[in-house]
């Protein structure tokens, strides 16, 4: 069946048509085509969900297209521009199956963030202009901006040049905290004296505030088999992409960047994924502009608080990912030890039950051994088959793609241009809590440029806080066929790594990987450095 959505008029039709045959036509196909046009979406548009989504917290989202439970559905633009207004999730798709979204460019305008302009710099002030349309105050040491009803502390700041995000060009421009630098406002104009470095005139001065991620542009929850095709998001109030426990998902073609002469394109990460499993494709995509990373993938470690026979406590430990529904009847879940992330044990889990304080009580088959304090549990069933191919990852502030995910890893045929680390290995059980020590993950055929040789490595498996001589945390990671620009730094870093292959890489000046607490280690024909 396929529904035509010709204005704005169509917009609730449509959304009543999508719900009757959700209902009475669970199992057969719907097309929702838009005829191509601009369509503006205000909030009497929505309806307001409280949504747990991880990386963002737990907030009540103004959301546009709201698909709970849905199957068999494909929502089409036909290159159509959908604008959203301040505040607004475009889609949250919990519970669904068989989804498909494509072919549409997406824009939120955000009122939370400040893109001002630089009029006047040197090594004693940098002054920038506000947009009218904001509201800033300060008050005590502290600058504030008011949005919606709500206020809002600016924390950060970053400087942009056309467009690019990174401390080669522009970067950083002020250190955090930022509400311990002096300042003075005059009007709309920001005045901020003794600026670590300066900046140029009439480039961009971003200022973030710290309720900056209170929606998506896309969230994927509890789904299975979702595509996502030939989609733009030019801006949104949160990341771009956010995915969590479900399977099977396909970013193809996907843009994200920055919209006419906007400093930056998304707040936070362009493409997240948590405590997924099966499929996750991400090809074919531009990554560009954003203030955080092109792409995450990882799991999410819980403390252990209580045992109590086969029952465990366990408290949720960053306050992003407050009662996130990781954990499912069925799954197998991992204790492990909290500084070497060594596992102890695995066991099924038999019963949960989220408590609505940040913990959650877990029934498992069995508790072989005892749980020492401070022991943390993961999922171990969320395993991935990850594909990041053909995409270009540039101008971002931050990292290009993150990796902490147990199962299969293909990094390959990608272009990488970033400041901080172009592909990092990391988890940890100290601030973001993110699980996941890789299997087995190939990195191969890529270009990479652009970083900063002060910065990360370009490549860089991170230590643990504490290891062991017979554990080790990633189990197998090739790297191959790739080049190494010779603006590159630091090429690689590879610790607590079962076995390191690095191999037909093309390197300048003789660099070399720098490798620790590694079992295995294979270095061959690699051009400028390496002989077999």
């Amino acid at each position: 069946m396929t529904y035509t959505i010709k204005d704005k008029r169509d917009f609730k039709n449509f959304m009543r048509l999508v719900i009757t045959d959700n209902q009475s036509h669970k199992n057969a196909e719907k097309i929702f085509e838009f005829e191509q046009n601009e369509y503006v979406f205000e909030k009497n548009d929505c309806e307001n969900i409280y949504c747990r989504v991880s990386n963002h917290g737990n907030n009540n989202l103004n959301v546009c297209f709201c698909m709970d439970e849905y199957e068999n559905i494909t929502i089409d633009g036909r290159g159509s521009f959908f604008r959203f207004k301040d505040g607004i999730t475009p889609f949250l798709m919990r519970c669904g199956k068989n989804i498909t979204l494509k072919n549409f460019k997406i824009y939120v305008e955000n009122t939370n963030v400040i893109s001002g302009k630089v009029i006047y710099s040197s090594n004693e002030r940098v002054d920038v202009k506000i947009p009218e349309k904001h509201e800033v105050f300060l008050k005590g040491n502290g600058l504030f901006l008011r949005s919606n009803g709500k206020k809002y502390e600016l924390k950060y700041s970053f400087s942009a040049l056309k467009g690019r995000i990174s401390e080669k060009d522009s970067g950083q421009c002020f250190d955090a905290p930022f509400e311990l630098l002096p300042k003075s406002l005059n009007g709309q104009v920001l005045s901020i004296p003794n600026p670590p470095k300066t900046v140029d005139v009439n480039s961009d001065i971003v200022l973030i505030s710290t309720g900056s991620r209170e929606g998506s542009g896309i969230i994927i929850d509890r789904c299975q088999n979702i595509r996502i095709e030939n989609v733009t998001i030019y801006h949104c109030v949160g990341m771009g992409v956010i995915a969590q426990k479900s399977k099977d998902i396909s970013i193809d073609k996907m843009k994200v960047m920055r919209y006419g002469d906007g400093a930056f394109s998304l707040n936070a990460d362009a493409v997240h994924f948590v405590n997924c499993r099966g499929k996750i494709n991400v090809t074919n995509s531009l990554f560009e502009s954003q203030l955080d990373d092109a792409c995450n993938i990882h799991g999410i470690y819980t403390k252990i608080v209580e045992v109590d026979k086969n029952r465990i406590k366990v408290q949720f430990m960053q306050k992003e990912t407050l009662d996130i529904p990781i954990y499912q009847t069925g799954d197998k879940v991992e204790i492990c030890e909290s500084d070497t992330l060594k596992p102890y044990f695995d066991a099924e889990i038999q019963d949960v039950v989220y408590n609505n304080d940040g913990t959650a009580n877990i029934t498992l088959n069995k508790i072989p051994r005892l749980i020492y304090d401070n022991s943390l549990a993961e999922i171990a069933s969320d395993k991935v088959s990850f594909i990041l191919k053909n995409c270009i990852i540039r101008d971002n502030r931050t990292r290009g793609v993150l990796l902490a995910a147990k199962g299969n890893l293909m990094v390959e045929g990608n272009y990488f241009n970033t400041h901080n680390s172009a592909i990092l290995f990391e988890a940890n059980a100290t601030f973001w809590f993110e699980s996941g020590g890789v299997d087995v993950a190939k990195i191969k055929n890529n270009f990479f440029c652009g970083t900063d040789s002060k910065a990360e490595a370009v490549i860089k498996v991170c230590k643990r806080d504490k290891q062991t001589d017979d554990f080790y945390f990633n189990k197998h990671i090739t790297v191959s066929d790739n080049v190494f620009d010779k603006d590159c730094g630091n090429i690689m870093e590879c610790s607590n790594t079962e076995e390191f292959i690095f191999f037909d890489n093309v390197t300048y000046d003789n660099k070399k990987p720098v490798i620790s607490n590694t079992k295995k280690v294979s270095l061959d024909r690699n051009e400028c450095g390496y002989e077999s």
